[in-house]
């Protein structure tokens, strides 16, 4: 019964969102959205590519985790095993739950599966920090500059809060052997049976790994962080310059702030896949907030929703390709 329910739960909420979807267009009118997109152009194909540059920065980041601990692995493989890994995590409902184990697997093939889990890990804790930190510039710059209504001005700064406490519980733990405690924590539950003594030890290698991290070399920290919030602010980039190529009067400011609030809509609509529907609501209700008109919000996001399905496209075809250039590798090694 569990695996059905599991099996329909991505395609029932794709379907939820689609028809949240397909119900705002026809509420605002393909007539207006299909003005708006003319004044894209060829400009179409800056949006499709300046992910690339933001792909590239998270996938510097990541390098650097690896390299703090001496592994070496080239670039290019780490930029499509990223690419890879964000696809699979905008199409689940699970986001980075589905993503990152397809790294974790990818990347085995350059290396321990300890260290290939661990720098995966600590990559997603340092992505998430620059992620709070974008959040929090974000909300700081609509409190002081835009008017918004009293149930956001109480409901962000709490959101905010909340993920700042869970992630320094998160990397306080990283420090002090998470995954061992976890692990004893579902003895006590009556999971002893399944964790054998070689999986304890991968646990304490995985933690060890990770607490490295933290207390070695601090500079890998900040550039690490670096790189990941200069990736967030490329994203800032992308809702501004897709304004200024669709004549909204959208200010540096009001991309900052609708980066950030699409960094809370996929929080909240999780199980959404991509928050299809969702996100495109919400930058209408936003800009209606902010006296814009509210097609083109949605049509900022419907371009951006674009873009989107352009590289998760790319990231399946990086997947595909390592997994037929894997299975040979097998047959050569069963003969030999």
């Amino acid at each position: 019964m569990k695996k059905t329910l599991s099996r329909f739960w991505t395609p029932f909420f794709l379907l939820v969102g689609t028809l949240l979807l397909v119900q705002l267009i026809r509420r605002f009118g393909t007539d207006q959205l299909y003005q708006t997109f003319q004044n894209l152009g060829w400009n179409e194909l800056t949006v499709l590519f300046l992910p690339a540059f933001w792909y590239l920065a998270h996938t510097l980041a990541w390098y650097f985790v690896l390299e703090e601990t001496g592994d070496h692995v080239s670039l290019w493989e780490l930029f499509k095993i990223k690419v890879a890994g964000e696809a699979v995590n905008t199409l689940t409902p699970v986001s980075w739950m589905g993503g990152d184990p397809i790294r974790v697997h990818m990347l085995q093939k350059k290396m321990p599966g300890s260290l290939s889990a661990a720098s995966t890990v600590v990559d997603r804790t340092m992505f998430t920090l620059s992620t709070i930190l974008l959040l929090l510039v974000g909300l700081s710059v609509a409190w002081f500059y835009l008017e918004m209504p009293r149930a956001w001005r109480f409901l962000f700064p709490t959101l905010t809060g909340a993920i700042i406490l869970g992630l320094w519980f998160f990397i306080h733990h990283q420090q002090k052997g998470f995954f061992d405690r976890l692990s004893r924590l579902l003895t006590r539950f009556g999971f002893k049976k399944h964790l054998t003594e070689s999986v304890q030890e991968k646990i304490q290698v995985l933690d060890k790994r990770i607490s490295g991290f933290y207390r070695r070399h601090p500079i890998y920290f900040v550039l690490v962080l670096s790189f990941h919030f200069l990736a967030r602010l490329l994203g800032v980039l992308e809702i501004y310059l897709i304004a200024r190529f669709l004549d909204i009067p959208l200010g540096a400011m009001g991309a900052l702030f609708l980066a950030s609030l699409t960094i809370l809509v996929n929080l909240v609509f999780v199980f959404i896949p991509g928050s299809m529907g969702v996100l495109e609501g919400a930058y209408g209700a936003l800009f209606s907030v902010m006296g814009l008109n509210p097609v083109t919000g949605v049509a900022i996001q419907l371009v951006r929703r674009l873009r989107t399905l352009f590289w998760v496209l790319i990231g399946l075809g990086f997947m595909l390709t390592y997994y037929k250039l894997k299975k040979p590798k097998k047959r050569e090694s069963a003969h030999g």
